[in-house]
């Protein structure tokens, strides 16, 4: 015989929070410590363990979900990466079609590979801005932090500008078609990698949480208290 009684799911969750206690063990160890009070050892038990296998699983499927999100957002990117890249190579074949081969001086050079390593440090901060978008807002530290060090590339971006504005015609133009191609190229890699890496997250169950140690009952009861007991 038994008896079976129908409770809110409001109701139950809210005992659940009462018994239930967590803590962390060791300020920023990253290590939860969870308790479970209740009058039947083996129904607290079982309630525990499927506490933390769903925060494993949600944890996981939080994840899967995110990386989802980000590899859509790059897919979407890669098309258009790839038409830029392949107009940046056929606009240089035509200059040095049509002007032959073009010598870079010393500070040229040194310009250019400058100006490319600005240029990819600012595509990849953009990136990394577009998928903090996805979870945070405008006014979030990382995506201010961000958007701060991106105007600081600007700024050295636009000083290089200025010196190749003084460089003869024929090498400021070889040097940014050949920065248009190195950027193009380089940004298309890295997103590309990037797809690579999140398709694998996705379809992985890789987690950054994991179960220790399995519930266990205690040797003796939590509850009633003796000496409280005896004191009334």
């Amino acid at each position: 015989r038994f008896q079976v009684m129908r409770r809110s799911k409001l109701a139950v969750v809210e005992d659940l929070q009462r018994a239930l206690r967590m803590g962390e063990k060791g300020a920023g160890t990253g290590v939860l410590n969870l308790t479970l009070d209740g009058p039947d050892p083996v129904l607290a038990t079982t309630t525990l363990q499927a506490i933390a296998d769903t925060y494993v699983r949600s944890n996981v499927e939080r994840r899967s979900e995110e990386a989802g999100r980000t590899l859509s957002f790059l897919d979407s990117q890669l098309p258009g990466l790839r038409q830029g890249l392949e107009q940046a190579e056929s606009a240089l074949r035509d200059y040095r079609a049509g002007k032959g081969g073009v010598d870079l001086g010393l500070e040229t050079q040194a310009v250019l590979n400058r100006s490319v390593d600005l240029d990819k440090d600012l595509s990849t901060l953009a990136l990394e801005r577009s998928e903090l978008r996805q979870r945070f807002t405008e006014h979030h530290p990382l995506i201010v932090a961000t958007e701060r060090k991106m105007a600081r590339l600007r700024t050295e971006r636009s000083a290089l500008d200025t010196r190749l504005k003084r460089i003869p015609d024929a090498e400021r133009v070889s040097a940014q078609l050949t920065r248009d191609v190195k950027v193009a190229n380089e940004l298309y890699i890295l997103l590309n990698n990037k797809a690579q890496e999140y398709r694998v997250l996705k379809s992985s169950t890789i987690t950054n949480a994991r179960l220790i140690d399995a519930p266990v009952v205690t040797r003796l009861p939590v509850r009633p208290l003796k000496p409280d007991v005896f004191a009334v």
